[in-house]
C-alpha cells in the first residue's frame, strides 16, 4: 500500500510538473500505457495521479480516449497580472531595439494585420484570429535574441486567450481596437520610433484591461 502511495505521488508530481512548466500544453491528450512506460511503473498509480489531476480541474478524463489537459482558469486578476508582464518585456525589448538604432524592417506584419482585420469577424471558428495573433506577435519579435523572453511572451498569450467565458467574449468585441492600435504599432517600428511603439502596447493593453473590467461584450 505504501508503495503504491509513492509511485501515485511520483506519477501526480511528474505529470504536474510538465503541465505547469508548458512542456505539455492544454488540449494535449496524455494516455495511461504511455505515462506508464516513460516511469516504468503499472498503469494503477498513473490512473489515480490523473483522478487527482481531474479533481483539481488541471486534466478532464475522457472514456476511451486518455486524459486531455484544461486550460488554465484566467480570472480577471490573472488577466491583468498577464497583460502587465507583456507590457512590461514587450516595451523592454523596443527599448532595447532603440538603444542599439535598430532599423526594424519586417515586411510581413503588414500582411498579417490584414490578415487579422479579414478574420475579425468570424465567427465560425472563433479561436482562429487568436491563434494567428500569435502568430503575429511572434513576427514581432523577429529580432528578440533572447528565446526564453520569447517563449514567456508567447505562453503568456495563450493563456490570456480563453476558449470561453466573459474575457473570451470581451476580446472577441475587442477584436477591431486592437487590429488598430497594430497598425500604428507597425508605423511606429518601421520608423524606428521605438518611444511611440511603447506607448501604443501601454494603450493598447490598458484599454484590454478596461474592457475586461467594465465587461464589454
Amino acid at each position: 500500500m505504501v508503495r503504491n502511495k509513492k509511485l501515485e505521488n511520483r506519477a501526480y508530481d511528474y505529470i504536474e510538473q510538465k503541465i505547469k512548466a508548458k512542456e505539455w500544453r492544454p488540449k494535449e491528450h496524455l494516455k495511461e500505457m504511455e505515462l506508464a512506460e516513460e516511469l516504468n511503473m503499472s498503469r494503477t498509480p498513473i490512473r489515480n495521479a490523473l483522478k487527482r489531476l481531474e479533481q483539481e480541474q488541471v486534466i478532464r478524463i475522457e472514456p476511451y480516449k486518455g486524459a486531455v489537459i484544461l486550460e488554465p482558469k484566467v480570472d480577471r486578476e490573472a488577466f491583468q497580472e498577464r497583460t502587465q508582464f507583456l507590457e512590461l518585456i514587450i516595451t523592454y525589448h523596443f527599448q532595447k531595439l532603440e538603444l542599439r538604432e535598430h532599423d526594424y524592417q519586417n515586411e510581413e506584419l503588414n500582411k498579417m494585420v490584414d490578415q487579422l482585420e479579414q478574420l475579425i469577424s468570424k465567427k465560425d471558428s472563433e479561436q482562429t484570429f487568436e491563434d494567428y495573433e500569435i502568430d503575429f506577435w511572434i513576427a514581432i519579435l523577429k529580432y528578440c535574441e533572447n528565446s526564453y523572453m520569447q517563449n514567456s511572451i508567447v505562453t503568456a498569450l495563450r493563456e490570456i486567450f480563453p476558449s470561453r467565458g466573459h474575457i473570451h467574449n470581451t476580446l472577441i468585441s475587442s477584436r477591431k481596437e486592437k487590429v488598430g492600435h497594430y497598425r500604428k504599432m507597425i508605423d511606429f517600428l518601421q520608423a524606428s520610433n521605438y518611444p511611440y511603439a511603447r506607448r501604443e502596447v501601454r494603450i493598447l493593453i490598458n484599454k484590454l484591461n478596461m474592457n475586461v473590467l467594465q465587461g464589454v461584450s
